[in-house]
């Protein structure tokens, strides 16, 4: 019997609901800690005031570090 679109279709769908679920189970979603949320918001501000090193210069190895 030859599987129709819809059919693939469908068994699609479920492989996709399968694959979400274990990503769920394997990676599943913390909240960051405060000394995380502190950092990002400091480097927030650095970007803003233009206070860092771009990456091209750390891998050219000429940024200040």
């Amino acid at each position: 019997m030859a599987a129709t679109l819809d059919n693939i279709y469908k068994e699609l769908k479920h492989l996709r609901d399968d694959i979400q679920e274990l990503k769920d189970i394997l990676v599943p979603e913390v909240e960051p800690e405060h000394d995380e949320i502190e950092a990002i918001q400091e480097g927030i501000k650095e970007i803003s005031s233009g206070k860092y090193t771009e990456w091209k210069s750390l891998k050219a190895g000429s940024g200040n570090v």
